[in-house]
């Protein structure tokens, strides 16, 4: 039962998720018909980036991610940002495309998390691995609208985004009525605005927080600028940051814990 719950809900993921990408790879045929420069173009990506980290800041603050059903959360997360990423098909603006992939985004701050504790609910032990699995959904998830696009070359780019926003809705229901709670959810637990200090006075947990902030992800266009620096035509590349080579400028920079953490982060 666990394990069909996980698989369902990792479906569920790769399907809400495909919301992600889906303006963005249609971009090409997007800035043509409305004349984008390639800052505009970035903004059809960035805009869901920051409706995310709005939409997961608004939840936390209103303890919606408690006081709602995780399934029901990740169900109307699905349907909100499938309605306002079929609304890019009529938006007669560039800005109102930005808009609405802002609010496409905070919508999917209520299918990533939710889904997560919807899986941490099957699973007392393993639950790590079983999260992992989840991580690996939404990354899936986030790719297929470049999948479509490769299949669907040639498709107006409208058919594209609206191809995305069915795939949400169809997760939505998936998550909704196949999906159960599990017996190890946790009972909700009232907004602490303690809590930051606490969590941060934890070493490990800052340690891990460092370590995620400061992953590779993160830092993948600092390190391909890094390592395409040329010096009299001849390539250069930095040393990672724990290498022999920079480890005692860090030290006198840095704490031991953001540099334990980049040297984590780093392998």
């Amino acid at each position: 039962m666990p394990r069909r719950m996980l698989l369902l809900v990792a479906a569920g993921e790769i399907l809400g998720m495909t919301l992600w990408f889906s303006a963005t790879a249609a971009a090409p045929s997007v800035a043509r018909e409305f004349a984008l420069d390639s800052g505009m173009r970035a903004w059809l990506t960035m805009a869901v980036q920051a409706g995310f980290v709005a939409g997961t800041l608004v939840t936390a603050l209103t303890n919606a991610a408690d006081a709602i059903n995780a399934r029901r959360l990740f169900a109307a997360g699905c349907l909100a940002g499938a309605a306002c990423n079929a609304a890019i098909t009529v938006a007669p603006t560039a800005g109102a495309i930005v808009a609405l992939r802002f609010c496409t985004g905070a919508a999917l701050a209520w299918v990533y998390p939710p889904g997560m504790k919807i899986a941490a609910g099957w699973f007392r032990e393993r639950r790590g691995t079983a999260l992992g699995i989840l991580v690996g959904a939404v990354g899936v998830g986030s790719a297929i609208p470049h999948l479509l696009a490769w299949v669907g070359a040639g498709l107006p780019w409208r058919t594209l985004v609206a191809a995305s926003s069915v795939l949400a809705i169809a997760g939505a229901a998936l998550v909704s009525l196949a999906v159960k709670d599990g017996p190890y959810v946790s009972a909700s637990a009232p907004f602490d605005r303690h809590a930051l200090r606490i969590v941060l006075g934890n070493r490990g947990t800052r340690l891990a927080m460092l370590g995620y902030f400061r992953s590779p992800a993160g830092r993948s266009g600092a390190s391909s600028q890094d390592s395409g620096r040329t010096a009299g035509g001849r390539r250069v590349s930095r040393a990672p940051p724990c290498s022999p080579a920079r480890r005692a400028p860090w030290r006198r920079r840095f704490s031991t814990a953001r540099r334990s953490a980049r040297c984590w982060s780093w392998r």
